[in-house]
């Protein structure tokens, strides 16, 4: 029986861009300041999607003390979480015959990179903010979901 297509497909290296991951970070404040964990390696090699790391509960705190006393101590607590991570991207289909017609920075190909950069750029920082994957189940939760209930939570002052 012939190795088909699907199968030896199993075994290939996913095509890497670094000038793709570029332009994601120069198109977004968000994205330029994140760090990035290489949780997921590209070209394979035993990656994970499932990811963990501690988030901070409480912060500690800092005083005043007085000569010949001792500082009360205090310190940071934080908790476990683990998550899926999401696959965010899209795709566009092109002619071969107008691939390339145009100038290099205005032909096809670079127009539609550059608009899908916009596109995957948009999602990503809103999802950060109020992604909810009781919402949609191949995104990942946000800071406003994850954050509710914490003691890192921002809330309004109530009364006049």
């Amino acid at each position: 029986m012939a190795v088909t297509l699907a199968e030896a497909k199993n075994n290939a290296l996913e095509d890497y861009d670094p000038f793709v991951i570029d332009e994601f970070r120069k198109s977004s404040v968000i994205l330029d300041s994140l760090i990035f964990d290489e949780a997921v390696n590209p070209a394979g090699g035993g990656a994970t999607l499932d990811y963990s790391y501690r988030r901070q509960e409480t912060q500690p705190t800092a005083e005043f003390r007085a000569i010949n006393t001792e500082y009360s101590p205090s310190t940071t607590t934080t908790k476990k979480y683990t998550t899926t991570l999401a696959v965010l991207g899209g795709a566009f289909e092109i002619d071969r015959l107008l691939a390339n017609i145009g100038p290099k920075g205005s032909d096809e190909v670079t127009r539609n990179v550059n608009d899908k950069v916009k596109a995957a750029v948009t999602l990503f920082q809103d999802t950060v903010i109020n992604g909810d994957t009781g919402v949609n189940d191949k995104a990942f939760d946000g800071l406003d979901k994850a954050l509710t209930g914490s003691a890192t939570e921002m809330k309004p002052a109530t009364g006049t």
